[in-house]
């Protein structure tokens, strides 16, 4: 899925991953905020800041469903 569709998904509580992070990689959104499995977390402008890519516009799919 493209990163425009992606962002609308962790919005809805979905966990995405993209085909760059490793297997038990993942990220979602809680309170304005993307999380990682590893318990970090920090701003959409701090993740994007450095993925402007056009390799990171598609390759996004969901990882696990939120609870």
């Amino acid at each position: 899925m493209t990163k425009d569709e992606a962002i609308i998904l962790m919005k809805t509580g979905k966990a995405i991953r993209h085909s760059y992070f490793a297997d038990d990689e993942f990220m979602f959104e809680r309170n304005g905020r993307y999380h990682f499995e590893d318990k970090v977390s920090c701003t959409p402008r701090e993740f994007w800041a450095e993925r402007i890519g056009s390799e990171w516009e598609t390759g996004w799919d969901i990882h696990i469903e939120m609870v």
